[in-house]
């Protein structure tokens, strides 16, 4: 969700707040559960079964959305943020329950917030402006997995042949520096050295990111 360590053990302090989490829990479990009408299929290290929900979608732009001071997320809207590249219509309708259970993920979504801003002396804008950094952060879109680590490696294998010793260190260095995913250490960071924005501009380096977003829902 974003909150800090601070904001996390304070929360602790009050059992009845653990309920809180129980229960948001249980309501976000059963989007996360949600598997493809399409069923188990076979994979090159066994089988597999896509999941409808991209979790970490909405708990990345929840912080934005209300921030900008917006109502609930129409059940419509909710679906769409979260909504995996693998799921089909059929897996996306929305039922009586489903449009039940998008409201109830706000609300207790939204109370444990009200709560946290509460034992924390926080005002709402305040806690919600680091959330809206720190969840961006912990559930960034190019997020990489266990697939993406595979191509990436294969080309950076090819990369070894063709470009400088001292470049290839740099793109492997900086594609690491990319995927860190502690707020604080993004917070002590500088801005982009010279070096680093070269790198932006690079087409290899541009071709790893890539691969990143194209596998972002992989294994």
């Amino acid at each position: 969700m974003g909150f800090s360590d601070f904001h996390i053990e304070q929360f602790q302090c009050d059992k009845k707040s653990i309920g809180l989490v129980d229960e948001f829990r249980r309501i976000f479990s059963t989007f996360e559960r949600a598997k493809s009408c399409r069923g188990l299929y076979a994979v090159g290290d066994g089988i597999s079964w896509d999941a409808v929900f991209c979790m970490r979608d909405i708990l990345r732009e929840l912080p934005p959305w209300f921030q900008s001071g917006s109502d609930w997320m129409s059940a419509e809207h909710f679906i769409e943020v979260m909504r995996s590249d693998y799921a089909d219509d059929k897996d996306l309708k929305i039922t009586p329950y489903r449009r039940r259970q998008t409201r109830a993920f706000q609300k207790h979504y939204w109370t444990i917030i009200e709560q946290v801003a509460l034992q924390a002396g926080d005002s709402m804008s305040e806690l919600l402006d680091e959330m809206v950094f720190r969840s961006a952060v912990i559930n960034r879109y190019e997020r990489v997995t266990g697939d993406a680590l595979i191509y990436v490696a294969k080309q950076l294998i090819k990369l070894n042949r063709s470009v400088s010793k001292t470049l290839l260190h740099q793109i492997f260095e900086d594609f690491v520096e990319q995927q860190v995913l502690i707020p604080a250490a993004k917070e002590k960071r500088s801005s982009l050295s010279q070096r680093e924005r070269a790198l932006q501009n690079n087409r290899s380096y541009q071709r790893l990111l890539k691969v990143v977003e194209t596998c972002r829902e992989g294994i």
